[in-house]
């Protein structure tokens, strides 16, 4: 998967989903621990679901990382846009 064939919501949702996976986190342990509901939680992993500030921190809070972490790969320019890679890609 090229960096242009994927949105900023799906690299998010990767993001986390790796995070997820390095901790040995299950989805519905890491909505219960954030505070937050896991089928939310399902679709903003799956990028079908834009969250907000207050759900990043928690799941960033709750991974014990901090919320730019998600973050990694997407970047925006004034002249560019979005541009984003996929952190997992070599």
């Amino acid at each position: 998967m090229s960096s242009h064939d994927l949105n900023p919501a799906a690299v998010l949702g990767s993001n986390i989903d790796r995070l997820m996976r390095g901790r040995d986190f299950g989805r519905d342990s890491l909505a219960a621990e954030a505070g937050i509901d896991s089928s939310a939680l399902a679709k903003i992993i799956g990028g079908e679901q834009e969250a907000d500030s207050e759900a990043l921190i928690r799941i960033a809070g709750a991974l014990g990382v901090d919320v730019g972490v998600l973050f990694e790969g997407i970047r925006w320019t004034p002249d560019g846009g979005y541009r984003v890679e996929d952190p997992d890609a070599d």
